[in-house]
């Protein structure tokens, strides 16, 4: 089996069976963080298309130095952001973003756990603004690219992160009974 760094190289070359092959092996995932920012199924698949798309058309600038699944959830983010900016999309969004992770066959235990319900509450409180940063600091983006993809810069990223930090720390740390 190719890897993905050898299917970007031959899709740059025009070879429609290789990006063909990328879109299999990533279709899914990318699906999964259109759904995860955007809460909406439809614009969600809209997203992800459009991730493809552009995945397609920009395929020379993909230089390797990134594993090409970086590269496309990068792309995924910023489309489904930038839906996200759209005034018909934040209504879809108006519950947050979903930060349930991948975790295979953990999912559902600690989707019921308590603590997890908890923090899923305390960051849907966040505003949309802080929700994102954090999101994509916990997708492991780097600050960076979070400046970019946001339109931002770094130390505005910096501080909205920590204050969502912060903000989690204080209402997580308070007991139940206590909490607004």
């Amino acid at each position: 089996m190719e890897t993905d760094s050898t299917l970007a190289e031959k899709a740059k070359v025009n070879d429609p069976n290789a990006f063909g092959e990328l879109y299999e092996r990533h279709h899914e995932k990318i699906l999964r963080v259109c759904q995860r920012i955007l809460k909406n199924p439809s614009a969600a698949e809209d997203a992800a298309q459009e991730t493809f798309l552009r995945a397609y058309s920009k395929i020379d600038s993909f230089q390797g130095t990134a594993q090409f699944s970086t590269w496309l959830q990068t792309i995924a983010s910023n489309e489904s952001f930038g839906k996200l900016r759209n005034r018909s999309c934040r209504e879809i969004s108006s519950e947050g973003i979903d930060f349930m992770p991948q975790f295979g066959k953990c999912d559902r235990t600690l989707e019921l756990s308590p603590e997890w319900r908890e923090l899923v509450a305390a960051i849907k409180k966040l505003s949309l603004k802080h929700q994102q940063i954090l999101y994509l600091r916990v997708m492991g983006y780097p600050y960076k690219e979070i400046a970019t993809t946001l339109g931002r810069n770094i130390p505005c990223c910096k501080s909205r992160y920590r204050m969502a930090i912060v903000y989690l720390r204080r209402v997580l740390a308070c007991p139940v009974a206590f909490r607004a």
